[in-house]
């Protein structure tokens, strides 16, 4: 149990009614008279009026009710500024008894409403009152999917998160005090306010409702008029923006496990609105869209909204929700391409962790989303063959249930997979134009070996290898990697490579003839940038100090190479204790790296744990500088063939830029602020005079005002 959940002394027994009033001098009479006929001792409850919006008389009205009715604690509150959220917020800082519950100023309550709820009311259990409603205009009672809903409950207790339904509403529930003071309604919706105040109830582990049997005279009579929030006309405000806002709202709860599928649940219901709106304005979809994706929420039900909008098929055997390099670049291109798309790929759950905070944003662009369940495997040949089929299985089920085909055919790799189910693919549907894209030569590992892939003896590994012999591309297909790379260079329509330099490493395993004809229908196209709001979209996982030159730097650190060497230059210069300059590196091998630093700069050193992408992103734009290091390549490939994957996501962060490079090197040919040559200290050295010069000019920005 939450420790919050104590019993606090402050609060005497009893419950408090919360009844916030706007301009309700009409209607407090009828809501007073059921107050008064209540069956529980006036010393046991005490009625907070909270008055807002401007005066109607209706404070002169209280204080003299107060004066006629002295039996009555009736406490009377003034608010200058309107809203229903605003009333109960001050309504619960004013409560003082153990329970509160809220009653609005147009409804009633039967005579053992409160009797009956504060019997069944305690630290652990949420008491939920039968519910009736009453037709303003006519003052016929019914019964509604509601108060039914509550009733099919009547006498049992249920965790909360097992119903989160009964969090939608502010009748008829009462709960701790102590508890409803350490939520706050937000005042910014305009409705929906009561289900995103009640979803915080789903952040106290065990927390209980207690659902209360009709005794014929204890339920809450809710009015229904026709101008009421609840039955206000369709309107993108209401239905989008309003819906929008409050999912936001309820989603800045933590929640996980069975609290946080009650909270999908409660986000599900209001997304409900947004479907219904988008089904009947087919002329908003774009401005819809544009909306969800401004509000930055989650679960948004994407599959619904762009059902049958796919023009283009990828196959990307890395895609989010998987924390892998490959798939957030894959993803940031369906985000920059801004196409509707159907996506196949690897379920990667063995092999990466989960994050699937990208997906959420380039779940914008896709219509269907399928991920293979084979094994996931970088060389295994049977496996490699195994995904393919399936991925290719599935994209032609997904054709044949298309009005027409593909626009395009998309296709992305370091791991092999991808390209091979393009093409087989490509084989039953030659007229879709096939665009595959290289991010690393694949035949080679980084220290320019080829990779292993024996392949087998099966009939379509047969089948491929013919294939790629009967095209003749001039080199000895000895391997699942030159088979894939082959027949992908042969057949696609469009190859991709992040650079020039790995565009001539990959070709030079050819003959002249064949590598000027892929040369001709190549590409070079970096890797994208990610777009300024996706910077913005999660706050910086630290707070940095204003008079230090912060220096961020992410992935993989080398004690002899990139900041390795930065650090030797420190050390040469004496700065071992200087307050003026601080490294943080954030990478998936802490203890590793810790040790890796030397003694005497570790006070000048903060490693953390590697973040999920987007917190990265967020976090990087706090830097004053980020770091960056080339791959050490001589003499091992001709050409540096590497563009570090972390430089495209540097770019537009705003911070500056330090690049570490080797000559001739896809980096050092870029345009960066500060450029530093592997092994030259003199250069090192420069930079960091430098940056210390500027410390007092203001480069040191931090996130610490």
């Amino acid at each position: 149990m939450n420790q919050s959940l104590q019993k606090d002394r402050l609060y005497a027994p009893g419950i408090s009614v919360i009844i916030p009033t706007f301009q309700g001098l009409d209607r407090l009479p009828s809501l007073l008279e059921s107050v008064e006929a209540q069956s529980l001792s006036t010393e046991n409850f005490e009625i907070v009026f909270v008055i807002n919006g401007p005066d109607d008389k209706t404070g002169d009205y209280l204080i003299q009710i107060r004066k006629e009715r002295p039996e009555l604690v009736l406490r009377i509150v003034r608010s200058l500024k309107s809203g229903a959220s605003v009333a109960r917020n001050i309504g619960l800082a004013t409560a003082t008894r153990e329970f509160v519950t809220f009653v609005d100023d147009d409804d009633f309550i039967e005579p053992d409403f409160l009797k009956d709820l504060l019997e069944a009311s305690s630290l652990r259990h949420i008491a939920l009152a039968p519910m009736c409603d009453r037709l303003e205009t006519s003052g016929e009672l019914q019964n509604s999917t509601l108060s039914q809903r509550i009733q099919a409950r009547a006498k049992k207790e249920f965790a909360i998160d097992a119903e989160p339904w009964t969090l939608g509403f502010n009748a008829c529930k009462s709960l701790p005090t102590v508890i409803a003071n350490q939520l706050r309604y937000d005042e910014s919706l305009t409705s929906g306010e009561d289900v995103a105040y009640f979803a915080g109830l789903l952040t106290y582990p065990g927390l209980t409702v207690r659902a209360l049997k009709d005794s014929g005279s204890n339920r809450y009579i809710r009015t229904i008029r026709e101008q009421s929030v609840s039955r206000k006309s369709e309107s993108f405000q209401f239905d989008v923006s309003d819906r929008l806002a409050c999912i936001a709202s309820i989603q800045r709860h933590l929640t996980s496990g069975k609290a946080e599928a009650a909270q999908r649940s409660l986000c599900a219901s209001q997304f409900g609105f947004v479907q219904r709106y988008w089904d009947t304005h087919s002329e908003e979809h774009e401005a819809i869209r544009d909306a969800i994706a401004a509000a930055h929420v989650k679960w948004v039900p994407w599959e619904q909204l762009n059902k049958g909008k796919a023009r283009q098929l990828v196959f990307s055997y890395c895609f989010p929700p998987y924390a892998d390099t490959s798939a957030m670049v894959a993803a940031k291109l369906v985000l920059q391409q801004a196409e509707y798309v159907d996506v196949i790929s690897a379920d990667m759950s063995r092999v990466r962790n989960v994050d699937s905070s990208l997906l959420e944003l380039a779940s914008r662009w896709i219509d269907n989303r399928i991920e293979i369940q084979t094994p996931a495997s970088f060389a295994n040949w049977s496996l490699i063959l195994e995904f393919a089929e399936n991925a290719a299985k599935q994209a032609e089920k997904l054709t044949r249930a298309r009005a027409k085909p593909y626009d395009s055919l998309y296709s992305r790799v370091m791991w092999p997979a991808s390209h091979l189910a393009a093409y087989l693919y490509k084989q039953e549907h030659p007229d879709v134009p096939w665009t595959a894209e290289f991010s690393d030569p694949m035949r080679l590992d980084a220290n320019a070996k080829e990779r292993d892939c024996p392949l087998t003896s099966d009939a379509l590994t047969c089948k491929l290898s013919a294939a790629a012999d009967a095209e003749n591309p001039h080199m000895d297909v000895d391997n699942g990697f030159d088979l894939i790379e082959a027949l992908t260079l042969i057949h696609a329509d469009e190859v991709v490579f992040t650079n020039a330099n790995q565009r001539d490493v990959v070709l030079s395993a050819y003959g002249n003839d064949f590598a000027e004809q892929v040369r001709t229908k190549s590409v070079i196209r970096p890797q994208p940038v990610p777009t300024a709001d996706m910077y913005s979209v999660n706050p910086p996982a630290v707070r940095l100090p204003s008079e230090t030159v912060n220096i961020g730097y992410f992935g993989n650190f080398y004690p002899n190479r990139g900041l390795g060497e930065v650090f030797e230059t420190l050390e040469q210069l004496g700065l071992t204790n200087s307050r003026s300059i601080h490294f943080y590196i954030f990478t998936s091998s802490v203890e590793q790296v810790q040790a890796l630093v030397p003694e005497p700069l570790r006070e000048m050193v903060t490693v953390s744990a590697g973040l999920p992408y987007l917190s990265f992103l967020a976090t990087s734009a706090a830097f004053d500088v980020l770091f960056v290091g080339d791959a050490v390549t001589e003499g091992t490939f001709i050409n540096n063939p590497f563009l570090p994957s972390k430089y495209a996501d540097y770019r537009g962060s705003g911070a500056r830029i330090w690049a570490h490079v080797e000559p001739g090197s896809p980096l050092s040919m870029e345009d960066v602020d500060l450029k530093s040559t592997i092994g030259n200290a003199g250069e090192i050295r420069e930079i960091v005079e430098g940056l210390l010069t500027h410390v007092s000019s203001g480069l040191g920005q931090g996130t610490n005002e």
